[in-house]
C-alpha cells in the first residue's frame, strides 16, 4: 500500500512548499531497553507527485553547482534518522519539468546503507521495465560483525538527548538524461 500526495505546481523561483507529514512505510518499535526493531507494517511508503513548469532539464544540469530548487525535489531533507518513529523512512518524488522529469529518492539511513538502496533503485527499475524477475536477488540475511552486540542500541533513551549531531537522512539523486547517458 502507497500514500499518494496531491500534485504540487511550483515555479523555479518559488519552490513549493514543505510536505506535511505522511505515514511511514516502515515503525520502528522501541523497547524499554532503548533499542528498536523494523515493523514491516504495510501502510506505506510517501509517493508525490510534483510540477515544476517553469524548470527545464537544462537549469538542473548546465549549473556547476546544485541549483536551490533540487533541494525542494527531495521529501524528508529536514528529517534526522531518529525520527525514523514518526516519519516515512522511504519517500519518492517524481517532479515534472517543463521538458523532462526528475525521480528523487530519500531513505533514512536506519533502514538501509547506500548498497541496499541502490539495489532497491535497480530493482524498482527492472519491474518498472515489466520484467518478471529481478536480475540480483536481495539478501535478506543479518550481517553483523562478531563484536557487535545485539540489539544495536541508541545512544539516546530520551528526547532531550538527541542532538543536532546526528546526520540527515541518506539522499540521493537519480537522473536518467540522453546527454549525459551519451557523454559516459
Amino acid at each position: 500500500m502507497a500514500s499518494f500526495k496531491r500534485i504540487y505546481k511550483t515555479t523555479h523561483k518559488a519552490p513549493f512548499q514543505t510536505i506535511e507529514k505522511q505515514k511511514q512505510a516502515v515503525s520502528l518499535s522501541h523497547n524499554n531497553n532503548a533499542s528498536c526493531s523494523i515493523f514491516c507494517n504495510n501502510v506505506g511508503a510517501l509517493f508525490i507527485h510534483a510540477i515544476a513548469e517553469n524548470t527545464t532539464v537544462s537549469d538542473i544540469l548546465q549549473p556547476n553547482y546544485v541549483p536551490p530548487i533540487v533541494h525542494s525535489f527531495f521529501p524528508l531533507n529536514s528529517v534526522k534518522n531518529h525520527e525514523a518513529t514518526s516519519q516515512p523512512t522511504l519517500a519518492v518524488q517524481v517532479t515534472e519539468l517543463s521538458n523532462g522529469i526528475f525521480i528523487a529518492f530519500t531513505i533514512n539511513h536506519v533502514v538501509s546503507d547506500g548498497k541496499s538502496f541502490w539495489h532497491f533503485v535497480n530493482s524498482w527499475s527492472q519491474i518498472s521495465k515489466g520484467s518478471q524477475k529481478i536480475t540480483k536477488q536481495p539478501s535478506l540475511q543479518r550481517c553483523f560483525p562478531n563484536d557487535i552486540e545485539l540489539p544495536i542500541r541508541f545512544p539516546f533513551t530520551k528526547k532531550n538527548h538527541r542532538t543536532e549531531a546526528v546526520l540527515k537522512s541518506y539522499q540521493k539523486e537519480s537522473f536518467i538524461s540522453p546527454r549525459r547517458k551519451s557523454q559516459n
